[in-house]
């Protein structure tokens, strides 16, 4: 590893420095490494004379939180996005999916009442290789799934059983006994990291 390579970096800004202690605000930051992390956890302790708090955003389980051996940092705000799915077939189609995962789920849509003709159907989606294929289905679904529901699962923001919790996923009754496999198949299927950004606008 070259002793130049950029490990890490990080832009920050302090609040109204006329009032003491002031704050410190990061605006962006990354770090490849251990080192590099607690590196720039330093150079915020190097303020601490002059400041209290550093404040920035990032995910719920932020690795900086794991280098900060003090323990205190605390979650002071939590901004959920906004995620529409327009287009249910063209959503789905255009997602990656994991690469060894190869399935046939029946869903039913519902609940999209600003284009209920073009989404609110029973759709047959198939993964094989990381891509999907999504047709309608004349058939029954096995799970009916709010568009709301279908948006959060598609981000990975939510699971299924979070879904069912929450009153956006349904099972059909004739499905009872094969819930827990297709449950399984689904969390596959859509398996990704909790979206998150460290951008605000």
């Amino acid at each position: 590893m070259s002793s130049n390579e950029l490990l890490g970096y990080v832009y920050y800004c302090k609040t109204d420095s006329r009032t003491r202690p002031y704050s410190l605000e990061v605006s962006d930051m990354a770090f490849l490494t251990p080192a590099a992390g607690r590196r720039i956890l330093a150079l915020m302790a190097d303020h601490r004379s002059m400041a209290d708090t550093v404040t920035w955003w990032g995910s719920p389980a932020d690795p900086m939180l794991e280098l900060e051996t003090e323990k205190g940092a605390e979650i002071q705000d939590d901004l959920a996005w906004m995620l529409r799915i327009v287009d249910v077939k063209k959503a789905l189609e255009a997602r990656g999916y994991p690469l060894g995962v190869n399935a046939e789920i029946p869903i039913e849509v519902f609940g999209d009442t600003v284009l209920p003709d073009e989404n609110n159907r029973r759709w047959l989606l198939q993964v094989a290789d990381g891509k999907a294929t999504v047709v309608r289905n004349r058939g029954k679904g096995i799970v009916r799934l709010h568009i709301n529901g279908l948006a959060a699962l598609y981000s990975g923001y939510r699971s299924v059983s979070d879904l069912e919790q929450m009153g956006l996923l349904f099972w059909k009754n004739r499905y009872e006994d094969a819930r827990s496999d297709v449950s399984q198949l689904i969390r596959s299927v859509f398996a990704c990291p909790m979206p998150w950004m460290s951008d605000q606008f």
